[in-house]
């Protein structure tokens, strides 16, 4: 780990653990011992605190979002890299998909059971999931292609005009082919294993991510912001949780227009049947190049 990170990890956990400490003093004679423990275990310790123990104060904010953001992007992952060995191939990725998938996802249950609220609370309503699914399917075909087409080649090129072009288009395609998930899939000879990574990435990474991003997420943020706004920041983060340079602003627009959706509809669902086309199309087009 380079030494930029850990200093950036450090300085995370202690400001969490003085955050911590001040929010503990609130309702608790242990203020202290709180804030030792966030600081000896940042990761785990900050997401138990908050999911666990603090006081549920009126609706969810911004404290319950990074608690879950803590315990499924970072706590989970962290786990499932220690005990799953070596960490190359199907298996090891599945496995890592599945993990964060579930955890982000218990996190969100874990909110909305802190404050008595049901998987419709983040408008991830059953009801008329068909149309919601015909709905997300059909907006999500033209903008998967205008952000293939458009954004993504615009990324390229005003990247290129800070780093060079020839650099820019290098760095995307090792960003593209170094993905684990693209060194992961299996051959097409085996349709069963590629049965199985399809649902991992056109369907359970799909679901996890909108429930938390457009439901938890953008539900906390736009109780403070317009909705635009809150668009825009709920997609910032989703672009910059994937690490990807290059593809950071068609990462972004994703994820801003599938907050326009949840918006506009007032469900989850077609923002996840538009992340799972994206998905798809992505994996077509990767084993295509392959």
């Amino acid at each position: 780990m380079h030494l930029a990170t850990r200093v950036s990890l450090l300085a995370l956990q202690v400001t969490a653990a003085l955050w911590v400490y001040q929010d503990a003093r609130r309702w608790s004679r242990a203020a202290w011992w709180w804030g030792l423990l966030v600081a000896a275990g940042g990761p785990v310790t900050f997401p138990a605190y908050v999911l666990l123990f603090r006081p549920p104060d009126g609706e969810w904010g911004a404290a319950e979002v990074l608690a879950v953001a803590s315990f499924g992007l970072l706590t989970v992952p962290l786990a499932a890299s220690v005990l799953v060995d070596p960490w190359e191939g199907l298996g090891a990725v599945a496995t890592a998909v599945v993990a964060q998938s579930a955890a982000l996802l218990a996190g969100c249950w874990q909110v909305l059971r802190r404050y008595r609220r049901t998987w419709s609370g983040l408008g991830l309503g059953w009801a008329h999931a068909p149309r919601g699914v015909a709905v997300g399917v059909a907006a999500g075909i033209p903008l998967v292609a205008a952000v293939h087409y458009a954004v993504q080649p615009a990324a390229v090129y005003l990247l290129g005009l800070v780093m060079g072009q020839e650099r820019a288009r290098t760095l995307a395609e090792l960003e593209q082919w170094s993905n684990p998930l693209v060194q992961a899939m299996p051959p097409l000879s085996d349709w069963s294993a590629v049965a199985l990574f399809a649902a991992l990435v056109c369907g359970l990474v799909p679901l996890a991510e909108e429930v938390f991003f457009r439901g938890l997420a953008y539900q906390a943020a736009r109780r403070r912001l317009h909705p635009g706004w809150a668009a825009g920041l709920v997609a910032l983060a989703f672009a910059a949780v994937h690490l990807q340079v290059v593809n950071f602003l068609p990462i972004a627009v994703l994820g801003w227009a599938f907050a326009v959706a949840v918006e506009r509809t007032g469900s989850l669902v077609p923002a996840v049947a538009m992340h799972a086309v994206n998905n798809l199309v992505a994996l077509v087009v990767a084993y295509t190049q392959r």
